[in-house]
Parts: C-alpha cells; structure tokens; sequence
C-alpha cells in the first residue's frame, strides 16, 4: 500500500510538468499496473482508477502506458511527449484500420475439388 500511494502522490506532483516528465509517469503507470496496485484502492481496472485517481483519460493513460514499453527513454525525450502521443495514436489508427480490414474481407470457402470423370 506504501508503493501504491507513493506512486500516486508522485504522479500528481508531476503532472504538472507532464511536457517534461511523461517518462516517469509512464514508468510508474507501468509499476502500478503490472503489479496491479489499483486493486488495493478498490478499483477493478486500470482504466477507471486512472480516469478517477489520476484524472487521465483512458486514451492518454494507455499511450502514457505504453511510451516506456515502445520508445527507448533518450529517443523519446528527444521527440518530446507531444510527438511520442501522435506516434502511439497512429500506431493504434493503423492496427485498428488492419482489423477492419479483416472483418470486412470474409474469407471465403475453399471450391470442392471437381470430380474425376473416367
């Protein structure tokens, strides 16, 4: 409970520097939601103790989750948070732009093969 509400302190506190410290952010939204920390404050997901505990929108707290996971930490401060957020929301454009397209080409059945006439 201790890491928990450390973790929670020192995000709020660098939220306001987020432009500059979104490294941190995501490397301690990561602690919490790995070792799944949001369930001792009673919260089933991540998502919902983020929106509530955080004040981050699911969409923000999923890309600020995901820049430690993708992006090595010197090029992502080089490109700064701005540039990092526009990169992960194209990623996810084009992975859900890939899934439409497979829904929307049924793939066919095979023909039977034409019997063998003697």
């Amino acid at each position: 409970m201790t890491e928990l509400t450390q973790a929670i302190g020192r995000i709020r506190v660098i939220k306001k520097t987020l432009a500059r410290d979104f490294w941190e952010v995501g490397t301690l939204l990561n602690l919490l939601n790995d070792q799944r920390l949001f369930e001792a404050k009673g919260y089933s997901s991540f998502d919902a103790f983020t929106e509530r505990e955080l004040e981050f929108g699911k969409a923000a707290a999923q890309r600020l989750l995901r820049i430690p996971k993708v992006f090595q930490e010197s090029a992502a401060r080089e490109l700064g948070l701005a540039a990092l957020m526009t990169a992960l929301e194209a990623l996810e454009g084009e992975r859900e732009s890939q899934t439409r397209i497979a829904v929307a080409q049924p793939v066919k059945p095979l023909k039977p093969p034409s019997a063998i006439r003697s």
